[in-house]
């Protein structure tokens, strides 16, 4: 299962900003609002601090990387584990278990 979600993190990472901010705003608005404001404190608020290299901050944009970190991988269930014994929900709890944000957001919710 680890390499699946490597690769679905992988091919996402592929993908232009603007569609994964698509992607993003699709499955939760407010992370989109929490990146424009990780960039604009960036932008606003660190031009006092400087990079490793010596060079002030004065602008970073989250990466590709860092978005496709953001988007929930969809469930699906795999026939090899069906053939094992692990049936779909067992699959699907186990896809929740495996990323704490995921986990939290379906155990948490109000």
């Amino acid at each position: 299962m680890l390499s699946k979600t490597l690769e679905f993190r992988k091919q996402l990472e592929t993908l232009s900003r603007e569609d994964l901010i698509e992607i993003i705003q699709s499955q939760n608005p407010e992370y989109v609002k929490q990146i424009n404001r990780i960039e604009w404190v960036f932008k606003n608020k660190l031009s006092h601090l400087n990079w490793q290299d010596g060079s002030p901050v004065v602008e970073r944009q989250m990466t590709n990387k860092e978005l496709a970190l953001l988007v929930d991988e969809p469930f699906e269930v795999d026939n090899t584990f069906l053939n094992a014994g692990l049936s779909a929900e067992m699959q699907r709890q186990i896809h929740i278990a495996k990323d704490p944000c995921r986990w939290a957001k379906h155990f948490l919710r109000s």
